[in-house]
């Protein structure tokens, strides 16, 4: 663990609204991410950008965003620093922070120990799961979510959880994901569609790109799969408990749409999707 970290002046710090491309570059050299990548939304890049101008380690830093995900709220510097600490000096690391019984009661028992006030009642359990930092997922600068105009006469949402308005951006997007081997994660979420099921409430629909360490799961142990099933696009449905709260999503269906899907059609693909998933 590091504990070099400067005292940095309030006004230095960046925003979601105030962070610039040459930061968001310095954030991706900081991450190891492809040059000109966008794989974190503007808060993303923003929080990583504070705790770098602080020389905290990126992996801490990632700890730090652990945390907060499964939390559901940001903790705080100190705080994070504090249960950091102890929890490393008890064996055990926030980076395999994943939401389960046991993982709270190792941060109950530290923020116990520290006599610190730790809120529970956003807690995360995506035991299991593959998930990247829905702490920044929620902020609204992620994605270009359609106008209120456009969505007037559907009774679906659709939204870009990247800054994509064209064939050439959506292409980059897949290529940065692709290429990017520093995450942890096997999926990356590119855009949502929602819409309402038979049953009253909602279903949600992701198209998730595989990353290069899902790839390579997918070519060791299903050998027979062609190049397109493994690299490409899935669409995933998911019914939503609450229309607010896409963490408490559950599972429904998943399929591989190869190389189908497009800027252009990609709204219309899921939608059908969704449609299909309802029929079953």
């Amino acid at each position: 663990m590091k504990n070099d970290e400067t005292v940095i002046d309030a006004n230095m710090l960046v925003t979601k609204n105030t962070i610039t491309q040459d930061q968001i570059e310095e954030v991706n050299i900081y991450l190891e991410y492809e040059e000109g990548s966008r794989l974190l939304s503007n808060l993303g890049y923003s929080f990583y950008y504070n705790l770098m101008q602080q020389n905290m380690h990126p992996t801490d830093a990632d700890r730090y965003a652990n945390l907060n995900t499964i939390l559901g709220y940001d903790v705080g510097k100190d705080i994070f620093m504090a249960i950091d600490g102890y929890v490393w000096e008890h064996d055990y690391d926030l980076l395999e922070l994943s939401g389960s019984e046991e993982d709270k009661k190792i941060l109950e028992d530290a923020a116990e120990k520290l006599q610190m006030s730790l809120d529970f009642s956003k807690w995360k359990d995506l035991s299991g799961q593959q998930y990247d930092y829905l702490f920044f997922e929620k902020d609204v600068s992620y994605g270009t979510e359609k106008t209120e105009d456009s969505n007037k006469h559907k009774n679906h949402t659709f939204m870009w959880n990247y800054e994509i308005t064209n064939q050439s951006d959506f292409d980059k997007i897949i290529a940065d994901i692709e290429k990017n081997n520093s995450t942890l994660n096997l999926f990356m979420i590119v855009a949502r569609l929602i819409c309402p099921n038979e049953t009253g409430s909602s279903m949600m629909v992701q198209l998730e790109v595989p990353t290069s360490k899902m790839r390579l799961i997918i070519k060791e142990n299903l050998p027979l799969l062609s190049h397109d099933q493994a690299d490409g696009l899935w669409l995933a449905a998911y019914t939503l408990i609450d229309d607010n709260d896409y963490d408490e999503a559950i599972p429904a269906s998943c399929m591989n749409y190869y190389r189908r899907i497009t800027y252009e059609n990609a709204e219309e693909f899921m939608l059908k999707y969704a449609k299909l998933i309802n029929e079953i």
